[in-house]
Formats: structure tokens, C-alpha cells, sequence
């Protein structure tokens, strides 16, 4: 999805908004720095199922190649919470305080992205990694969801919110924006994660990540294109 300034990336469970003032290596780096750390968490915990765990691992896989991070996590009072109440709007707002210049082309690509049918394929593969019904035995089954928003600007400076959500309702297919019934939440959990790579840190592992990667670029990481974006 191009658009003035940002094109958007779905990588996992992570929408990724690249500056289009990234060079092609800045570009590229993001991209294989946030998949191998998603990779790497979720070969040792489960999203869903161990979030706690997976997301230590996951910034921890981050500061190993070289991110300088500074994160926070929160657990939301269900009374306090952004309005309208969507998963995407409660990932945007967790992003905090962006740029003033960049919020026009940032709009622009959230709205891109919110216009998109459900039928698009980066969001029915962002579905089957980012959420899940869980079912027992004579109690309502419980919906989870988990996905990440990433800004990445020139620098490969990140500023980035995820959210961590446990909820009676059921989600449909534009879960996305569908708005959350407050009284069916069970937990809400966001973290906010800016940083920084050091190219002098992460040049040592670049090469062998492109090619590690390769293949499974093309399983994970899909460019969201809107035809009518691109003209």
C-alpha cells in the first residue's frame, strides 16, 4: 500500500508503516529485524498462549541485534480506554505523541488500511496469526488477540504499540475496527516500544539474516498494494 509518505508491510502479526524516506537497506533491515524477532519468539512461546513470555523474548531478540529499546507495558482499566474502542484504534493510541509533519501521511495510510475489504489476503493471513477462540467445556468461548504497530522512520528509528487482548465477544471479520464491548473484556494489555538499530552492531548478523530469511520472507511478510494508492 503506497502512499505520500509511508507504505505499509504486514509482517507476522506486526503492521509495519515504512517511511518512504527509508533507502532500500534501511528499508530491508526493519523488515528482517522484526521477523527474525518474531520468528525467534514464537519458536520458543506461544503468541496467545505464553504472551508474557513471548513478548520478553521477542524484545530481547531485539536488543541482541542491536536495537537500543525503551519499553513500557500496561494493563488497562476497562473504564479507561481510548474512544471509539477498536483493536486498531487502541494500538494507534498507544503509539503516543508522533511527529506533527509525518500525521498527515500517517493518517492517510491508517485510513488506506481501515478502507481495505476483509477479504484482502494480508488481513486474512493477519487474522490467522493475531487471533484465536478458545473453547472449553461449558463456558463461553473466550476470543484472544494480539498484533503490533510499528512506525519505522530514516535512522531505523521505530516507535511501535502492540496489544494483548482477552475478551467474551466475539470477533467477526473486521475485527480490526469493530468496536469492543467494554463489559465482555476479560484483560487488556498494551505495550509501547521505541528504539533504534546501530547499524554497527547489526552489520554483523546482516548478511546471514538476508539469506536465513529469504525464503521466509515470502511465507510472513506481505506489502499491502491498493491499485488506486499506487497511481
Amino acid at each position: 500500500m503506497q502512499t505520500k509518505r509511508f507504505s505499509l508491510v504486514l509482517s507476522g502479526n506486526c503492521l509495519l508503516f515504512l517511511s518512504a524516506d527509508l533507502d532500500d537497506g534501511e528499508r530491508q533491515d526493519a523488515i528482517d529485524a522484526q521477523l527474525f524477532c518474531w520468528l525467534n519468539a514464537s519458536s520458543e512461546f506461544l503468541l496467545l498462549g505464553e504472551h508474557q513470555q513471548w513478548q520478553g523474548t521477542y524484545r530481547d531478540r531485539h536488543t541482541g541485534l542491536g536495537w537500543v529499546v525503551s519499553a513500557s507495558s500496561e494493563t488497562i482499566k476497562i473504564e479507561q480506554v481510548p474512544v471509539p474502542f477498536t483493536p486498531l484504534a487502541s494500538v494507534w493510541h498507544g503509539l503516543g505523541t508522533l511527529p506533527a509533519p509525518l500525521l498527515p501521511a500517517l493518517n492517510e495510510a491508517l485510513g488506506a488500511l481501515q478502507a481495505l475489504p476483509e477479504t484482502h489476503p494480508a488481513l486474512q493471513l493477519l487474522s490467522a496469526e493475531a487471533l484465536e477462540c478458545v473453547k472449553a467445556p461449558d463456558v463461553k468461548p473466550v476470543t484472544r488477540l494480539a498484533f503490533e504497530l510499528r512506525v519505522v522512520l530514516p535512522g531505523l528509528r521505530a516507535v511501535a504499540s502492540s496489544i494483548f487482548l482477552e475478551t467474551r465477544q466475539c470477533l467477526e471479520r473486521q475485527w480490526l475496527t469493530q468496536p469492543l464491548a467494554i463489559e465482555a473484556v476479560i484483560r487488556q494489555e498494551t505495550r509501547s516500544f521505541t528504539g533504534e538499530l546501530f547499524p554497527g552492531v547489526f552489520s554483523g548478523v546482516r548478511a546471514l539474516l538476508q539469506t536465513r530469511l529469504e525464503a521466509l520472507r515470502a511465507m510472513y511478510v506481505v506489502p499491502l498494494d491498493v491499485r488506486e494508492d499506487s497511481q
